[in-house]
């Protein structure tokens, strides 16, 4: 049965090269937080399109920050390789100036 509602896994490779990048990389970060999709698309992700919809809610929300993504990387490894599409909000900050 087919659904509408984009639901997005990243496998561990892509996963742990995104959190990598987030928590290291100020270029990439800001690529991020203007076009999730295809930031992930940078460093090989290559789900459908529909997916886009999904990440887009993502630019909404700030970046926690790279100290912050660094030291909570073995759970947000969990997170998102089980189910990004469900948790949006995970790579947020918690602070609105935690940049």
């Amino acid at each position: 049965m087919a659904t509408d509602k984009p639901s997005t896994v990243l496998d561990q490779t892509i996963a742990m090269n995104l959190l990598d990048k987030l928590s290291s990389d100020d270029a990439y970060r800001d690529r991020f937080s203007k076009n999730p999709y295809g930031a992930l698309q940078e460093i090989g992700y290559a789900e459908p399109a529909n997916a886009a919809t999904c990440l887009s809610k993502m630019s909404e929300l700030p970046l926690a920050s790279k100290e912050a993504l660094a030291a909570s990387k073995a759970e947000l490894m969990s997170t998102l390789t089980a189910s990004l599409g469900q948790h949006p909000h995970v790579l947020a900050s918690i602070t609105p100036n935690d940049k």
